[in-house]
């Protein structure tokens, strides 16, 4: 017994080392979200002087776009607490928060995608359950951004990169996504019916349960639309007709052959 003994006492010193590993690991998580938390302040400062400038006219200040273009540098992607377990990926709600805001802004189209989006840094942005439609945001950079359960019907992102995003169970429906880079994103259970997607990238994206406008849909997008990934796209997954619930007939859904 004597002798077993110590290999207990280092099985459960090894154990509570890791506990406080753990606890220093979220302490200092916890703390990068708490300083991230105070940018929030400088955000309202700033949307206060866009609704002042745009009162007069609809585009901004340089000083302003400047402003605007750091802050969105600045809102680094973290981990935090959700059901007290650490989030997996580090996102940054503030990025998300600020694009929604000036996204709903009166801000001159092509002046918010030239000085804004072009030049800000909405990557790994935290956008889920947001409502965008009909919304431009072409040419913007969402690279691993969370956008899941979202309405982005009719929205413009053409040109737009979304590789490695969580785009699950969104509403594309009638949205321009010509040009759009979806490399190892996830679009599962979402809605492409009528989008345009001329020329998108779909290489190794995840399209499971993807609502579409047609049975012919991934021959149409190898043929047609000229995506990249169609072969990818042609391997993997089949067009059925499957039922919804609140649809009056069956809709087109990509499903993955394996399944059968």
């Amino acid at each position: 017994m004597f002798a077993v003994l110590p290999s207990v006492l280092l099985f459960w010193q090894n154990g509570l080392l890791k506990q406080q590993n753990k606890k220093i690991q979220d302490q200092t998580h916890l703390a990068e979200a708490s300083r991230r938390s105070a940018q929030m302040f400088i955000m309202g400062e700033v949307l206060s002087d866009i609704n002042r400038e745009l009162n007069q006219k609809n585009i901004l200040s340089s000083g302003l776009v400047g402003r605007i273009v750091s802050l969105s540098h600045a809102m680094k992607p973290y981990r935090y607490l959700m059901d007290n377990e650490l989030i997996d990926f580090p996102v940054s709600p503030e990025r998300g928060q600020l694009l929604i805001a000036l996204a709903k802004s009166n801000i001159q189209s092509s002046f918010f995608v030239d000085h804004i989006l072009q030049q800000g840094n909405f990557m790994q942005a935290e956008l889920a359950n947001s409502s965008l439609p009909n919304t431009i945001l072409k040419d913007i950079n969402l690279e691993g951004a969370v956008l899941t359960n979202s309405n982005f019907v009719n929205v413009d992102l053409s040109y737009a990169i979304l590789k490695n995003a969580s785009l699950q169970n969104i509403e594309f429906t009638d949205a321009q996504l010509k040009r759009v880079d979806f490399t190892h994103a996830d679009l599962s259970y979402s809605d492409l019916r009528f989008a345009k997607v001329e020329g998108a990238n779909f290489s190794q994206a995840n399209l499971d349960h993807v609502r579409v406008d047609r049975m012919d849909w991934l021959q149409f997008v190898k043929t047609k639309a000229h995506v990249k990934g169609a072969d990818y796209l042609l391997e993997n997954y089949k067009v059925d007709s499957l039922d919804y619930e609140g649809y009056n007939k069956k809709v087109p859904t990509l499903v993955r052959k394996s399944m059968f």
